[in-house]
């Protein structure tokens, strides 16, 4: 996905590495999952745990709602949520942050969503029981930071500082984003994603990705990928060798007529897919493409993959 970046870093640690830098936050928290024996798991193992196993469980969801709320930037909001339903790892959690940051952090009551109706908790979550919602079991509470807040607060483990280094991003030089242009228009006569979409180009050793322009000033440790990659460098014929993920994002964007797409009917396009040579569909566009030039391969708006120009 273009918009998005993946990180492998303790979700303890996401608001040191990256203080108040989010509009939003999604805590789905790590729990005891009790409600999961509506789904078929053993009633036993779900609801017969330890209260030290449950103590431990809320330690860790408190750790990582106060390194969320770190994370957001004054304004932004924090959903918490669980598939559990004992009070000690929702509502007692929700309550220690509020009792924690005070005046920094107020609850935004859920009432007003509909068809939840019968799941309003006193406060203003919600809390869905499998007997009366016919669903699982959950809990949610939705918090809005008011203030800068100390993410410290709560005592996070720092044995997990380790968050890695830039992974080698950098933003590509103008001089490079010409050269990466003009390979694509001569491929392919456009290249969608790049222009108006919010993306912009990084590299990262060989490869060029498309990231998103909002990530630009954050810190980049900890980040496993960011977007998706574009294209590889020092690859002949253009010097740059689109890439797969690119082609599966936005080749179907390219026009039917473009130098770099082969159109296939549903019968070239089944002989493609079991690795034999297709015929495409005849366009003026293919029979003027250069031999040994990479295609994006389509059946109407489906990319299959790449191909290249046999002559």
């Amino acid at each position: 996905m273009p918009w998005a970046a993946v990180t492998q870093l303790d979700g303890r640690q996401c608001g040191r590495s990256w203080p108040e830098s989010f509009d939003a936050v999604l805590l789905d928290a790590p729990c005891s999952g009790e409600s999961l024996t509506r789904r078929g798991e053993s009633v036993s193992e779900r609801l017969d745990q330890s209260p030290g196993y449950i103590k431990q469980l809320a330690s860790l969801q408190r750790q990582l709602a106060a390194s969320a709320l770190q994370a957001l930037r004054v304004g932004g909001v924090m959903v918490y949520s669980t598939c559990t339903l004992n009070v000690q790892e929702n509502e007692e959690v929700v309550e220690s942050i509020l009792r924690t940051y005070g005046d920094a952090v107020e609850r935004l009551p859920l009432d007003s969503l509909p068809g939840t109706e019968e799941m309003h908790t006193a406060n203003g979550d919600l809390r869905c029981w499998p007997q009366i919602t016919d669903t699982q079991g959950f809990f949610v509470a939705r918090l809005r930071k008011l203030k800068k807040v100390d993410g410290d607060k709560e005592g996070g483990d720092d044995s997990h500082k380790k968050t890695g280094n830039s992974n080698g991003f950098e933003v590509v030089s103008r001089n490079e984003a010409e050269r990466i242009e003009r390979a694509f228009l001569t491929s392919f006569g456009s290249w969608p994603g790049v222009c108006g979409e919010g993306l912009e180009l990084w590299r990262q050793s060989k490869d060029i990705w498309l990231c998103p322009e909002v990530l630009r000033d954050l810190e980049p440790r900890g980040l496993r990928r960011c977007g998706i990659r574009l294209a590889e460098s020092g690859k002949r014929p253009t010097g740059y060798l689109a890439h797969f993920e690119w082609a599966v994002s936005f080749g179907h964007r390219l026009p039917e007529s473009s130098a770099g797409v082969a159109m296939l009917d549903p019968e070239a396009a089944r002989a493609f897919c079991k690795g034999q040579d297709a015929e495409p569909l005849w366009s003026e566009s293919a029979a003027l493409a250069d031999e040994g030039f990479q295609a994006i391969v389509r059946c109407g708006d489906l990319v299959l993959g790449f191909g290249r120009w046999k002559g």
